[in-house]
């Protein structure tokens, strides 16, 4: 009979010497420092300056946005109301195509989006 543990869980295979374990770390200590040291000297990159900045900088493009919005010209003040089309997006269409496409109670089909049949008088 061989001898094992109480516990039904899973038996590891590795050392129990504290010697080892000591030996291991110290090991690992002496390797790594080497690398790590070469890492805390290696040359920053251009961009690691700019990553302390992000922050602030993406408050003040979302303010320069919003307050562009706010100054936007009232157009709409300027010309006559019939100039103004009640569309969606508040466009007024210009040209046939635009009157069929906008101005059309039903969606467009494929041969009006790829052929458009366009007469010499509109032009």
């Amino acid at each position: 009979m061989s001898n094992r543990p109480a516990s039904p869980g899973p038996m590891s295979r590795l050392p129990e010497d504290e010697a080892y374990w000591e030996a291991l770390t110290d090991r690992l200590v002496v390797e790594a420092a080497g690398r790590l040291r070469a890492y805390r000297r290696g040359g920053r990159r251009w961009w690691q300056g700019l990553s302390r900045l992000s922050v602030p900088m993406t408050l003040a493009a979302a303010a320069s946005v919003v307050a562009a919005l706010f100054w936007l010209p009232d157009v709409r003040g300027e010309g006559s109301d019939d100039a103004w089309a009640t569309t969606v997006f508040g466009l007024a269409p210009a040209g046939p195509l635009a009157d069929r496409l906008l101005g059309s109670p039903t969606a467009p089909t494929m041969a009006t989006l790829i052929v458009t049949p366009a007469s010499e008088v509109s032009r």
